[in-house]
C-alpha cells in the first residue's frame, strides 16, 4: 500500500499508510528526508495521543510513540529534540 500513496499523503497520515514505523524506515521508494518528515508528522501525532491518553480521550488507537522514537533514532534524529518542537511556543 505504501508505494502508491504520494509523499504528502504519507505526510499527512502515516498511521494510514504504514503498518509500523520501521516500515518508513524500510520504505526505499523515500528519500531519508522524506523519512524524516513522515516520521516527524507521526512523532507529533503519537504525542497528542499520549497526552490524550491521560486524559481518557482516546479512541482506542495504538500508542506507537516508542516504535516512531526507535525510527527516528535508526534515520539518525533525536525524539527528544521532536517532543522539543511539538511544544508550543511560549506566549510573549
Amino acid at each position: 500500500m505504501a508505494e502508491t500513496e504520494s509523499v504528502e499523503t504519507k505526510k499527512v497520515n502515516p498511521s494510514a499508510c504504514y503498518d509500523a514505523p520501521k516500515d518508513v524506515v524500510n520504505d526505499m521508494s523515500l528519500t531519508r528526508d522524506e523519512k524524516i518528515a513522515i516520521l516527524r508528522e507521526w512523532h507529533y501525532d503519537a504525542t497528542r495521543l499520549q497526552e490524550s491518553a491521560t486524559e481518557n480521550m482516546t479512541g482506542g488507537e495504538r500508542d506507537r510513540l516508542q516504535s516512531v522514537s526507535n525510527a527516528l533514532l535508526e534515520l539518525g534524529i533525536s525524539p527528544a529534540e521532536e517532543s522539543d518542537h511539538a511544544q508550543p511556543s511560549p506566549p510573549s
